[in-house]
């Protein structure tokens, strides 16, 4: 998906890495209409979306740590990305990445624990945490 590699950055070996609020957003975009697919190696079969969209969460929550920039470098990223990859429908595409954070109404534990097995692992990030990153990745959203 264009999204995701939109603007990648070349590491130091030369490969073009994706940029964390680009991979977030293409999560997003993806399931703007859930995959409901079970997920069949997983306890409760959670359908996939829980897992992608619970993925761009988790991004968003290592950003915050690791950036107190972490906002506006993503406003940033995804104005130039929406503006290159989806001019004049810059406000339905934001619309719709809404409703993918919105399919996690009803998933958000089962989001949580996907990536307290993979991308939050090191950090043991509690369920409010997951939470609260879930809402401000919402209210970005918003903006």
């Amino acid at each position: 998906m264009p999204v995701a590699v939109f603007d990648a950055e070349v590491t130091p070996s030369g490969l073009s890495a994706a940029r964390p609020a680009g991979m977030a957003l293409a999560h997003l975009l993806e399931h703007a209409t859930p995959d409901r697919t079970p997920i069949s190696g997983l306890a409760g079969n959670p359908p996939r979306f829980a897992k992608d969209v619970g993925r761009a969460v988790a991004l968003w929550w290592l950003a915050r740590e690791l950036s107190g920039e972490a906002e506006r470098e993503w406003r940033d990223h995804w104005n130039a990305l929406l503006a290159a990859l989806y001019p004049g429908d810059e406000t339905q595409t934001m619309e719709a990445a809404r409703g993918g954070l919105d399919a996690l109404d009803g998933y958000v534990r089962d989001a949580d624990q996907i990536a307290m097995t993979s991308v939050l692992a090191p950090y043991g990030t509690p369920l409010p945490a997951f939470e609260r990153a879930r809402s401000d990745l919402r209210r970005m959203l918003e903006r």
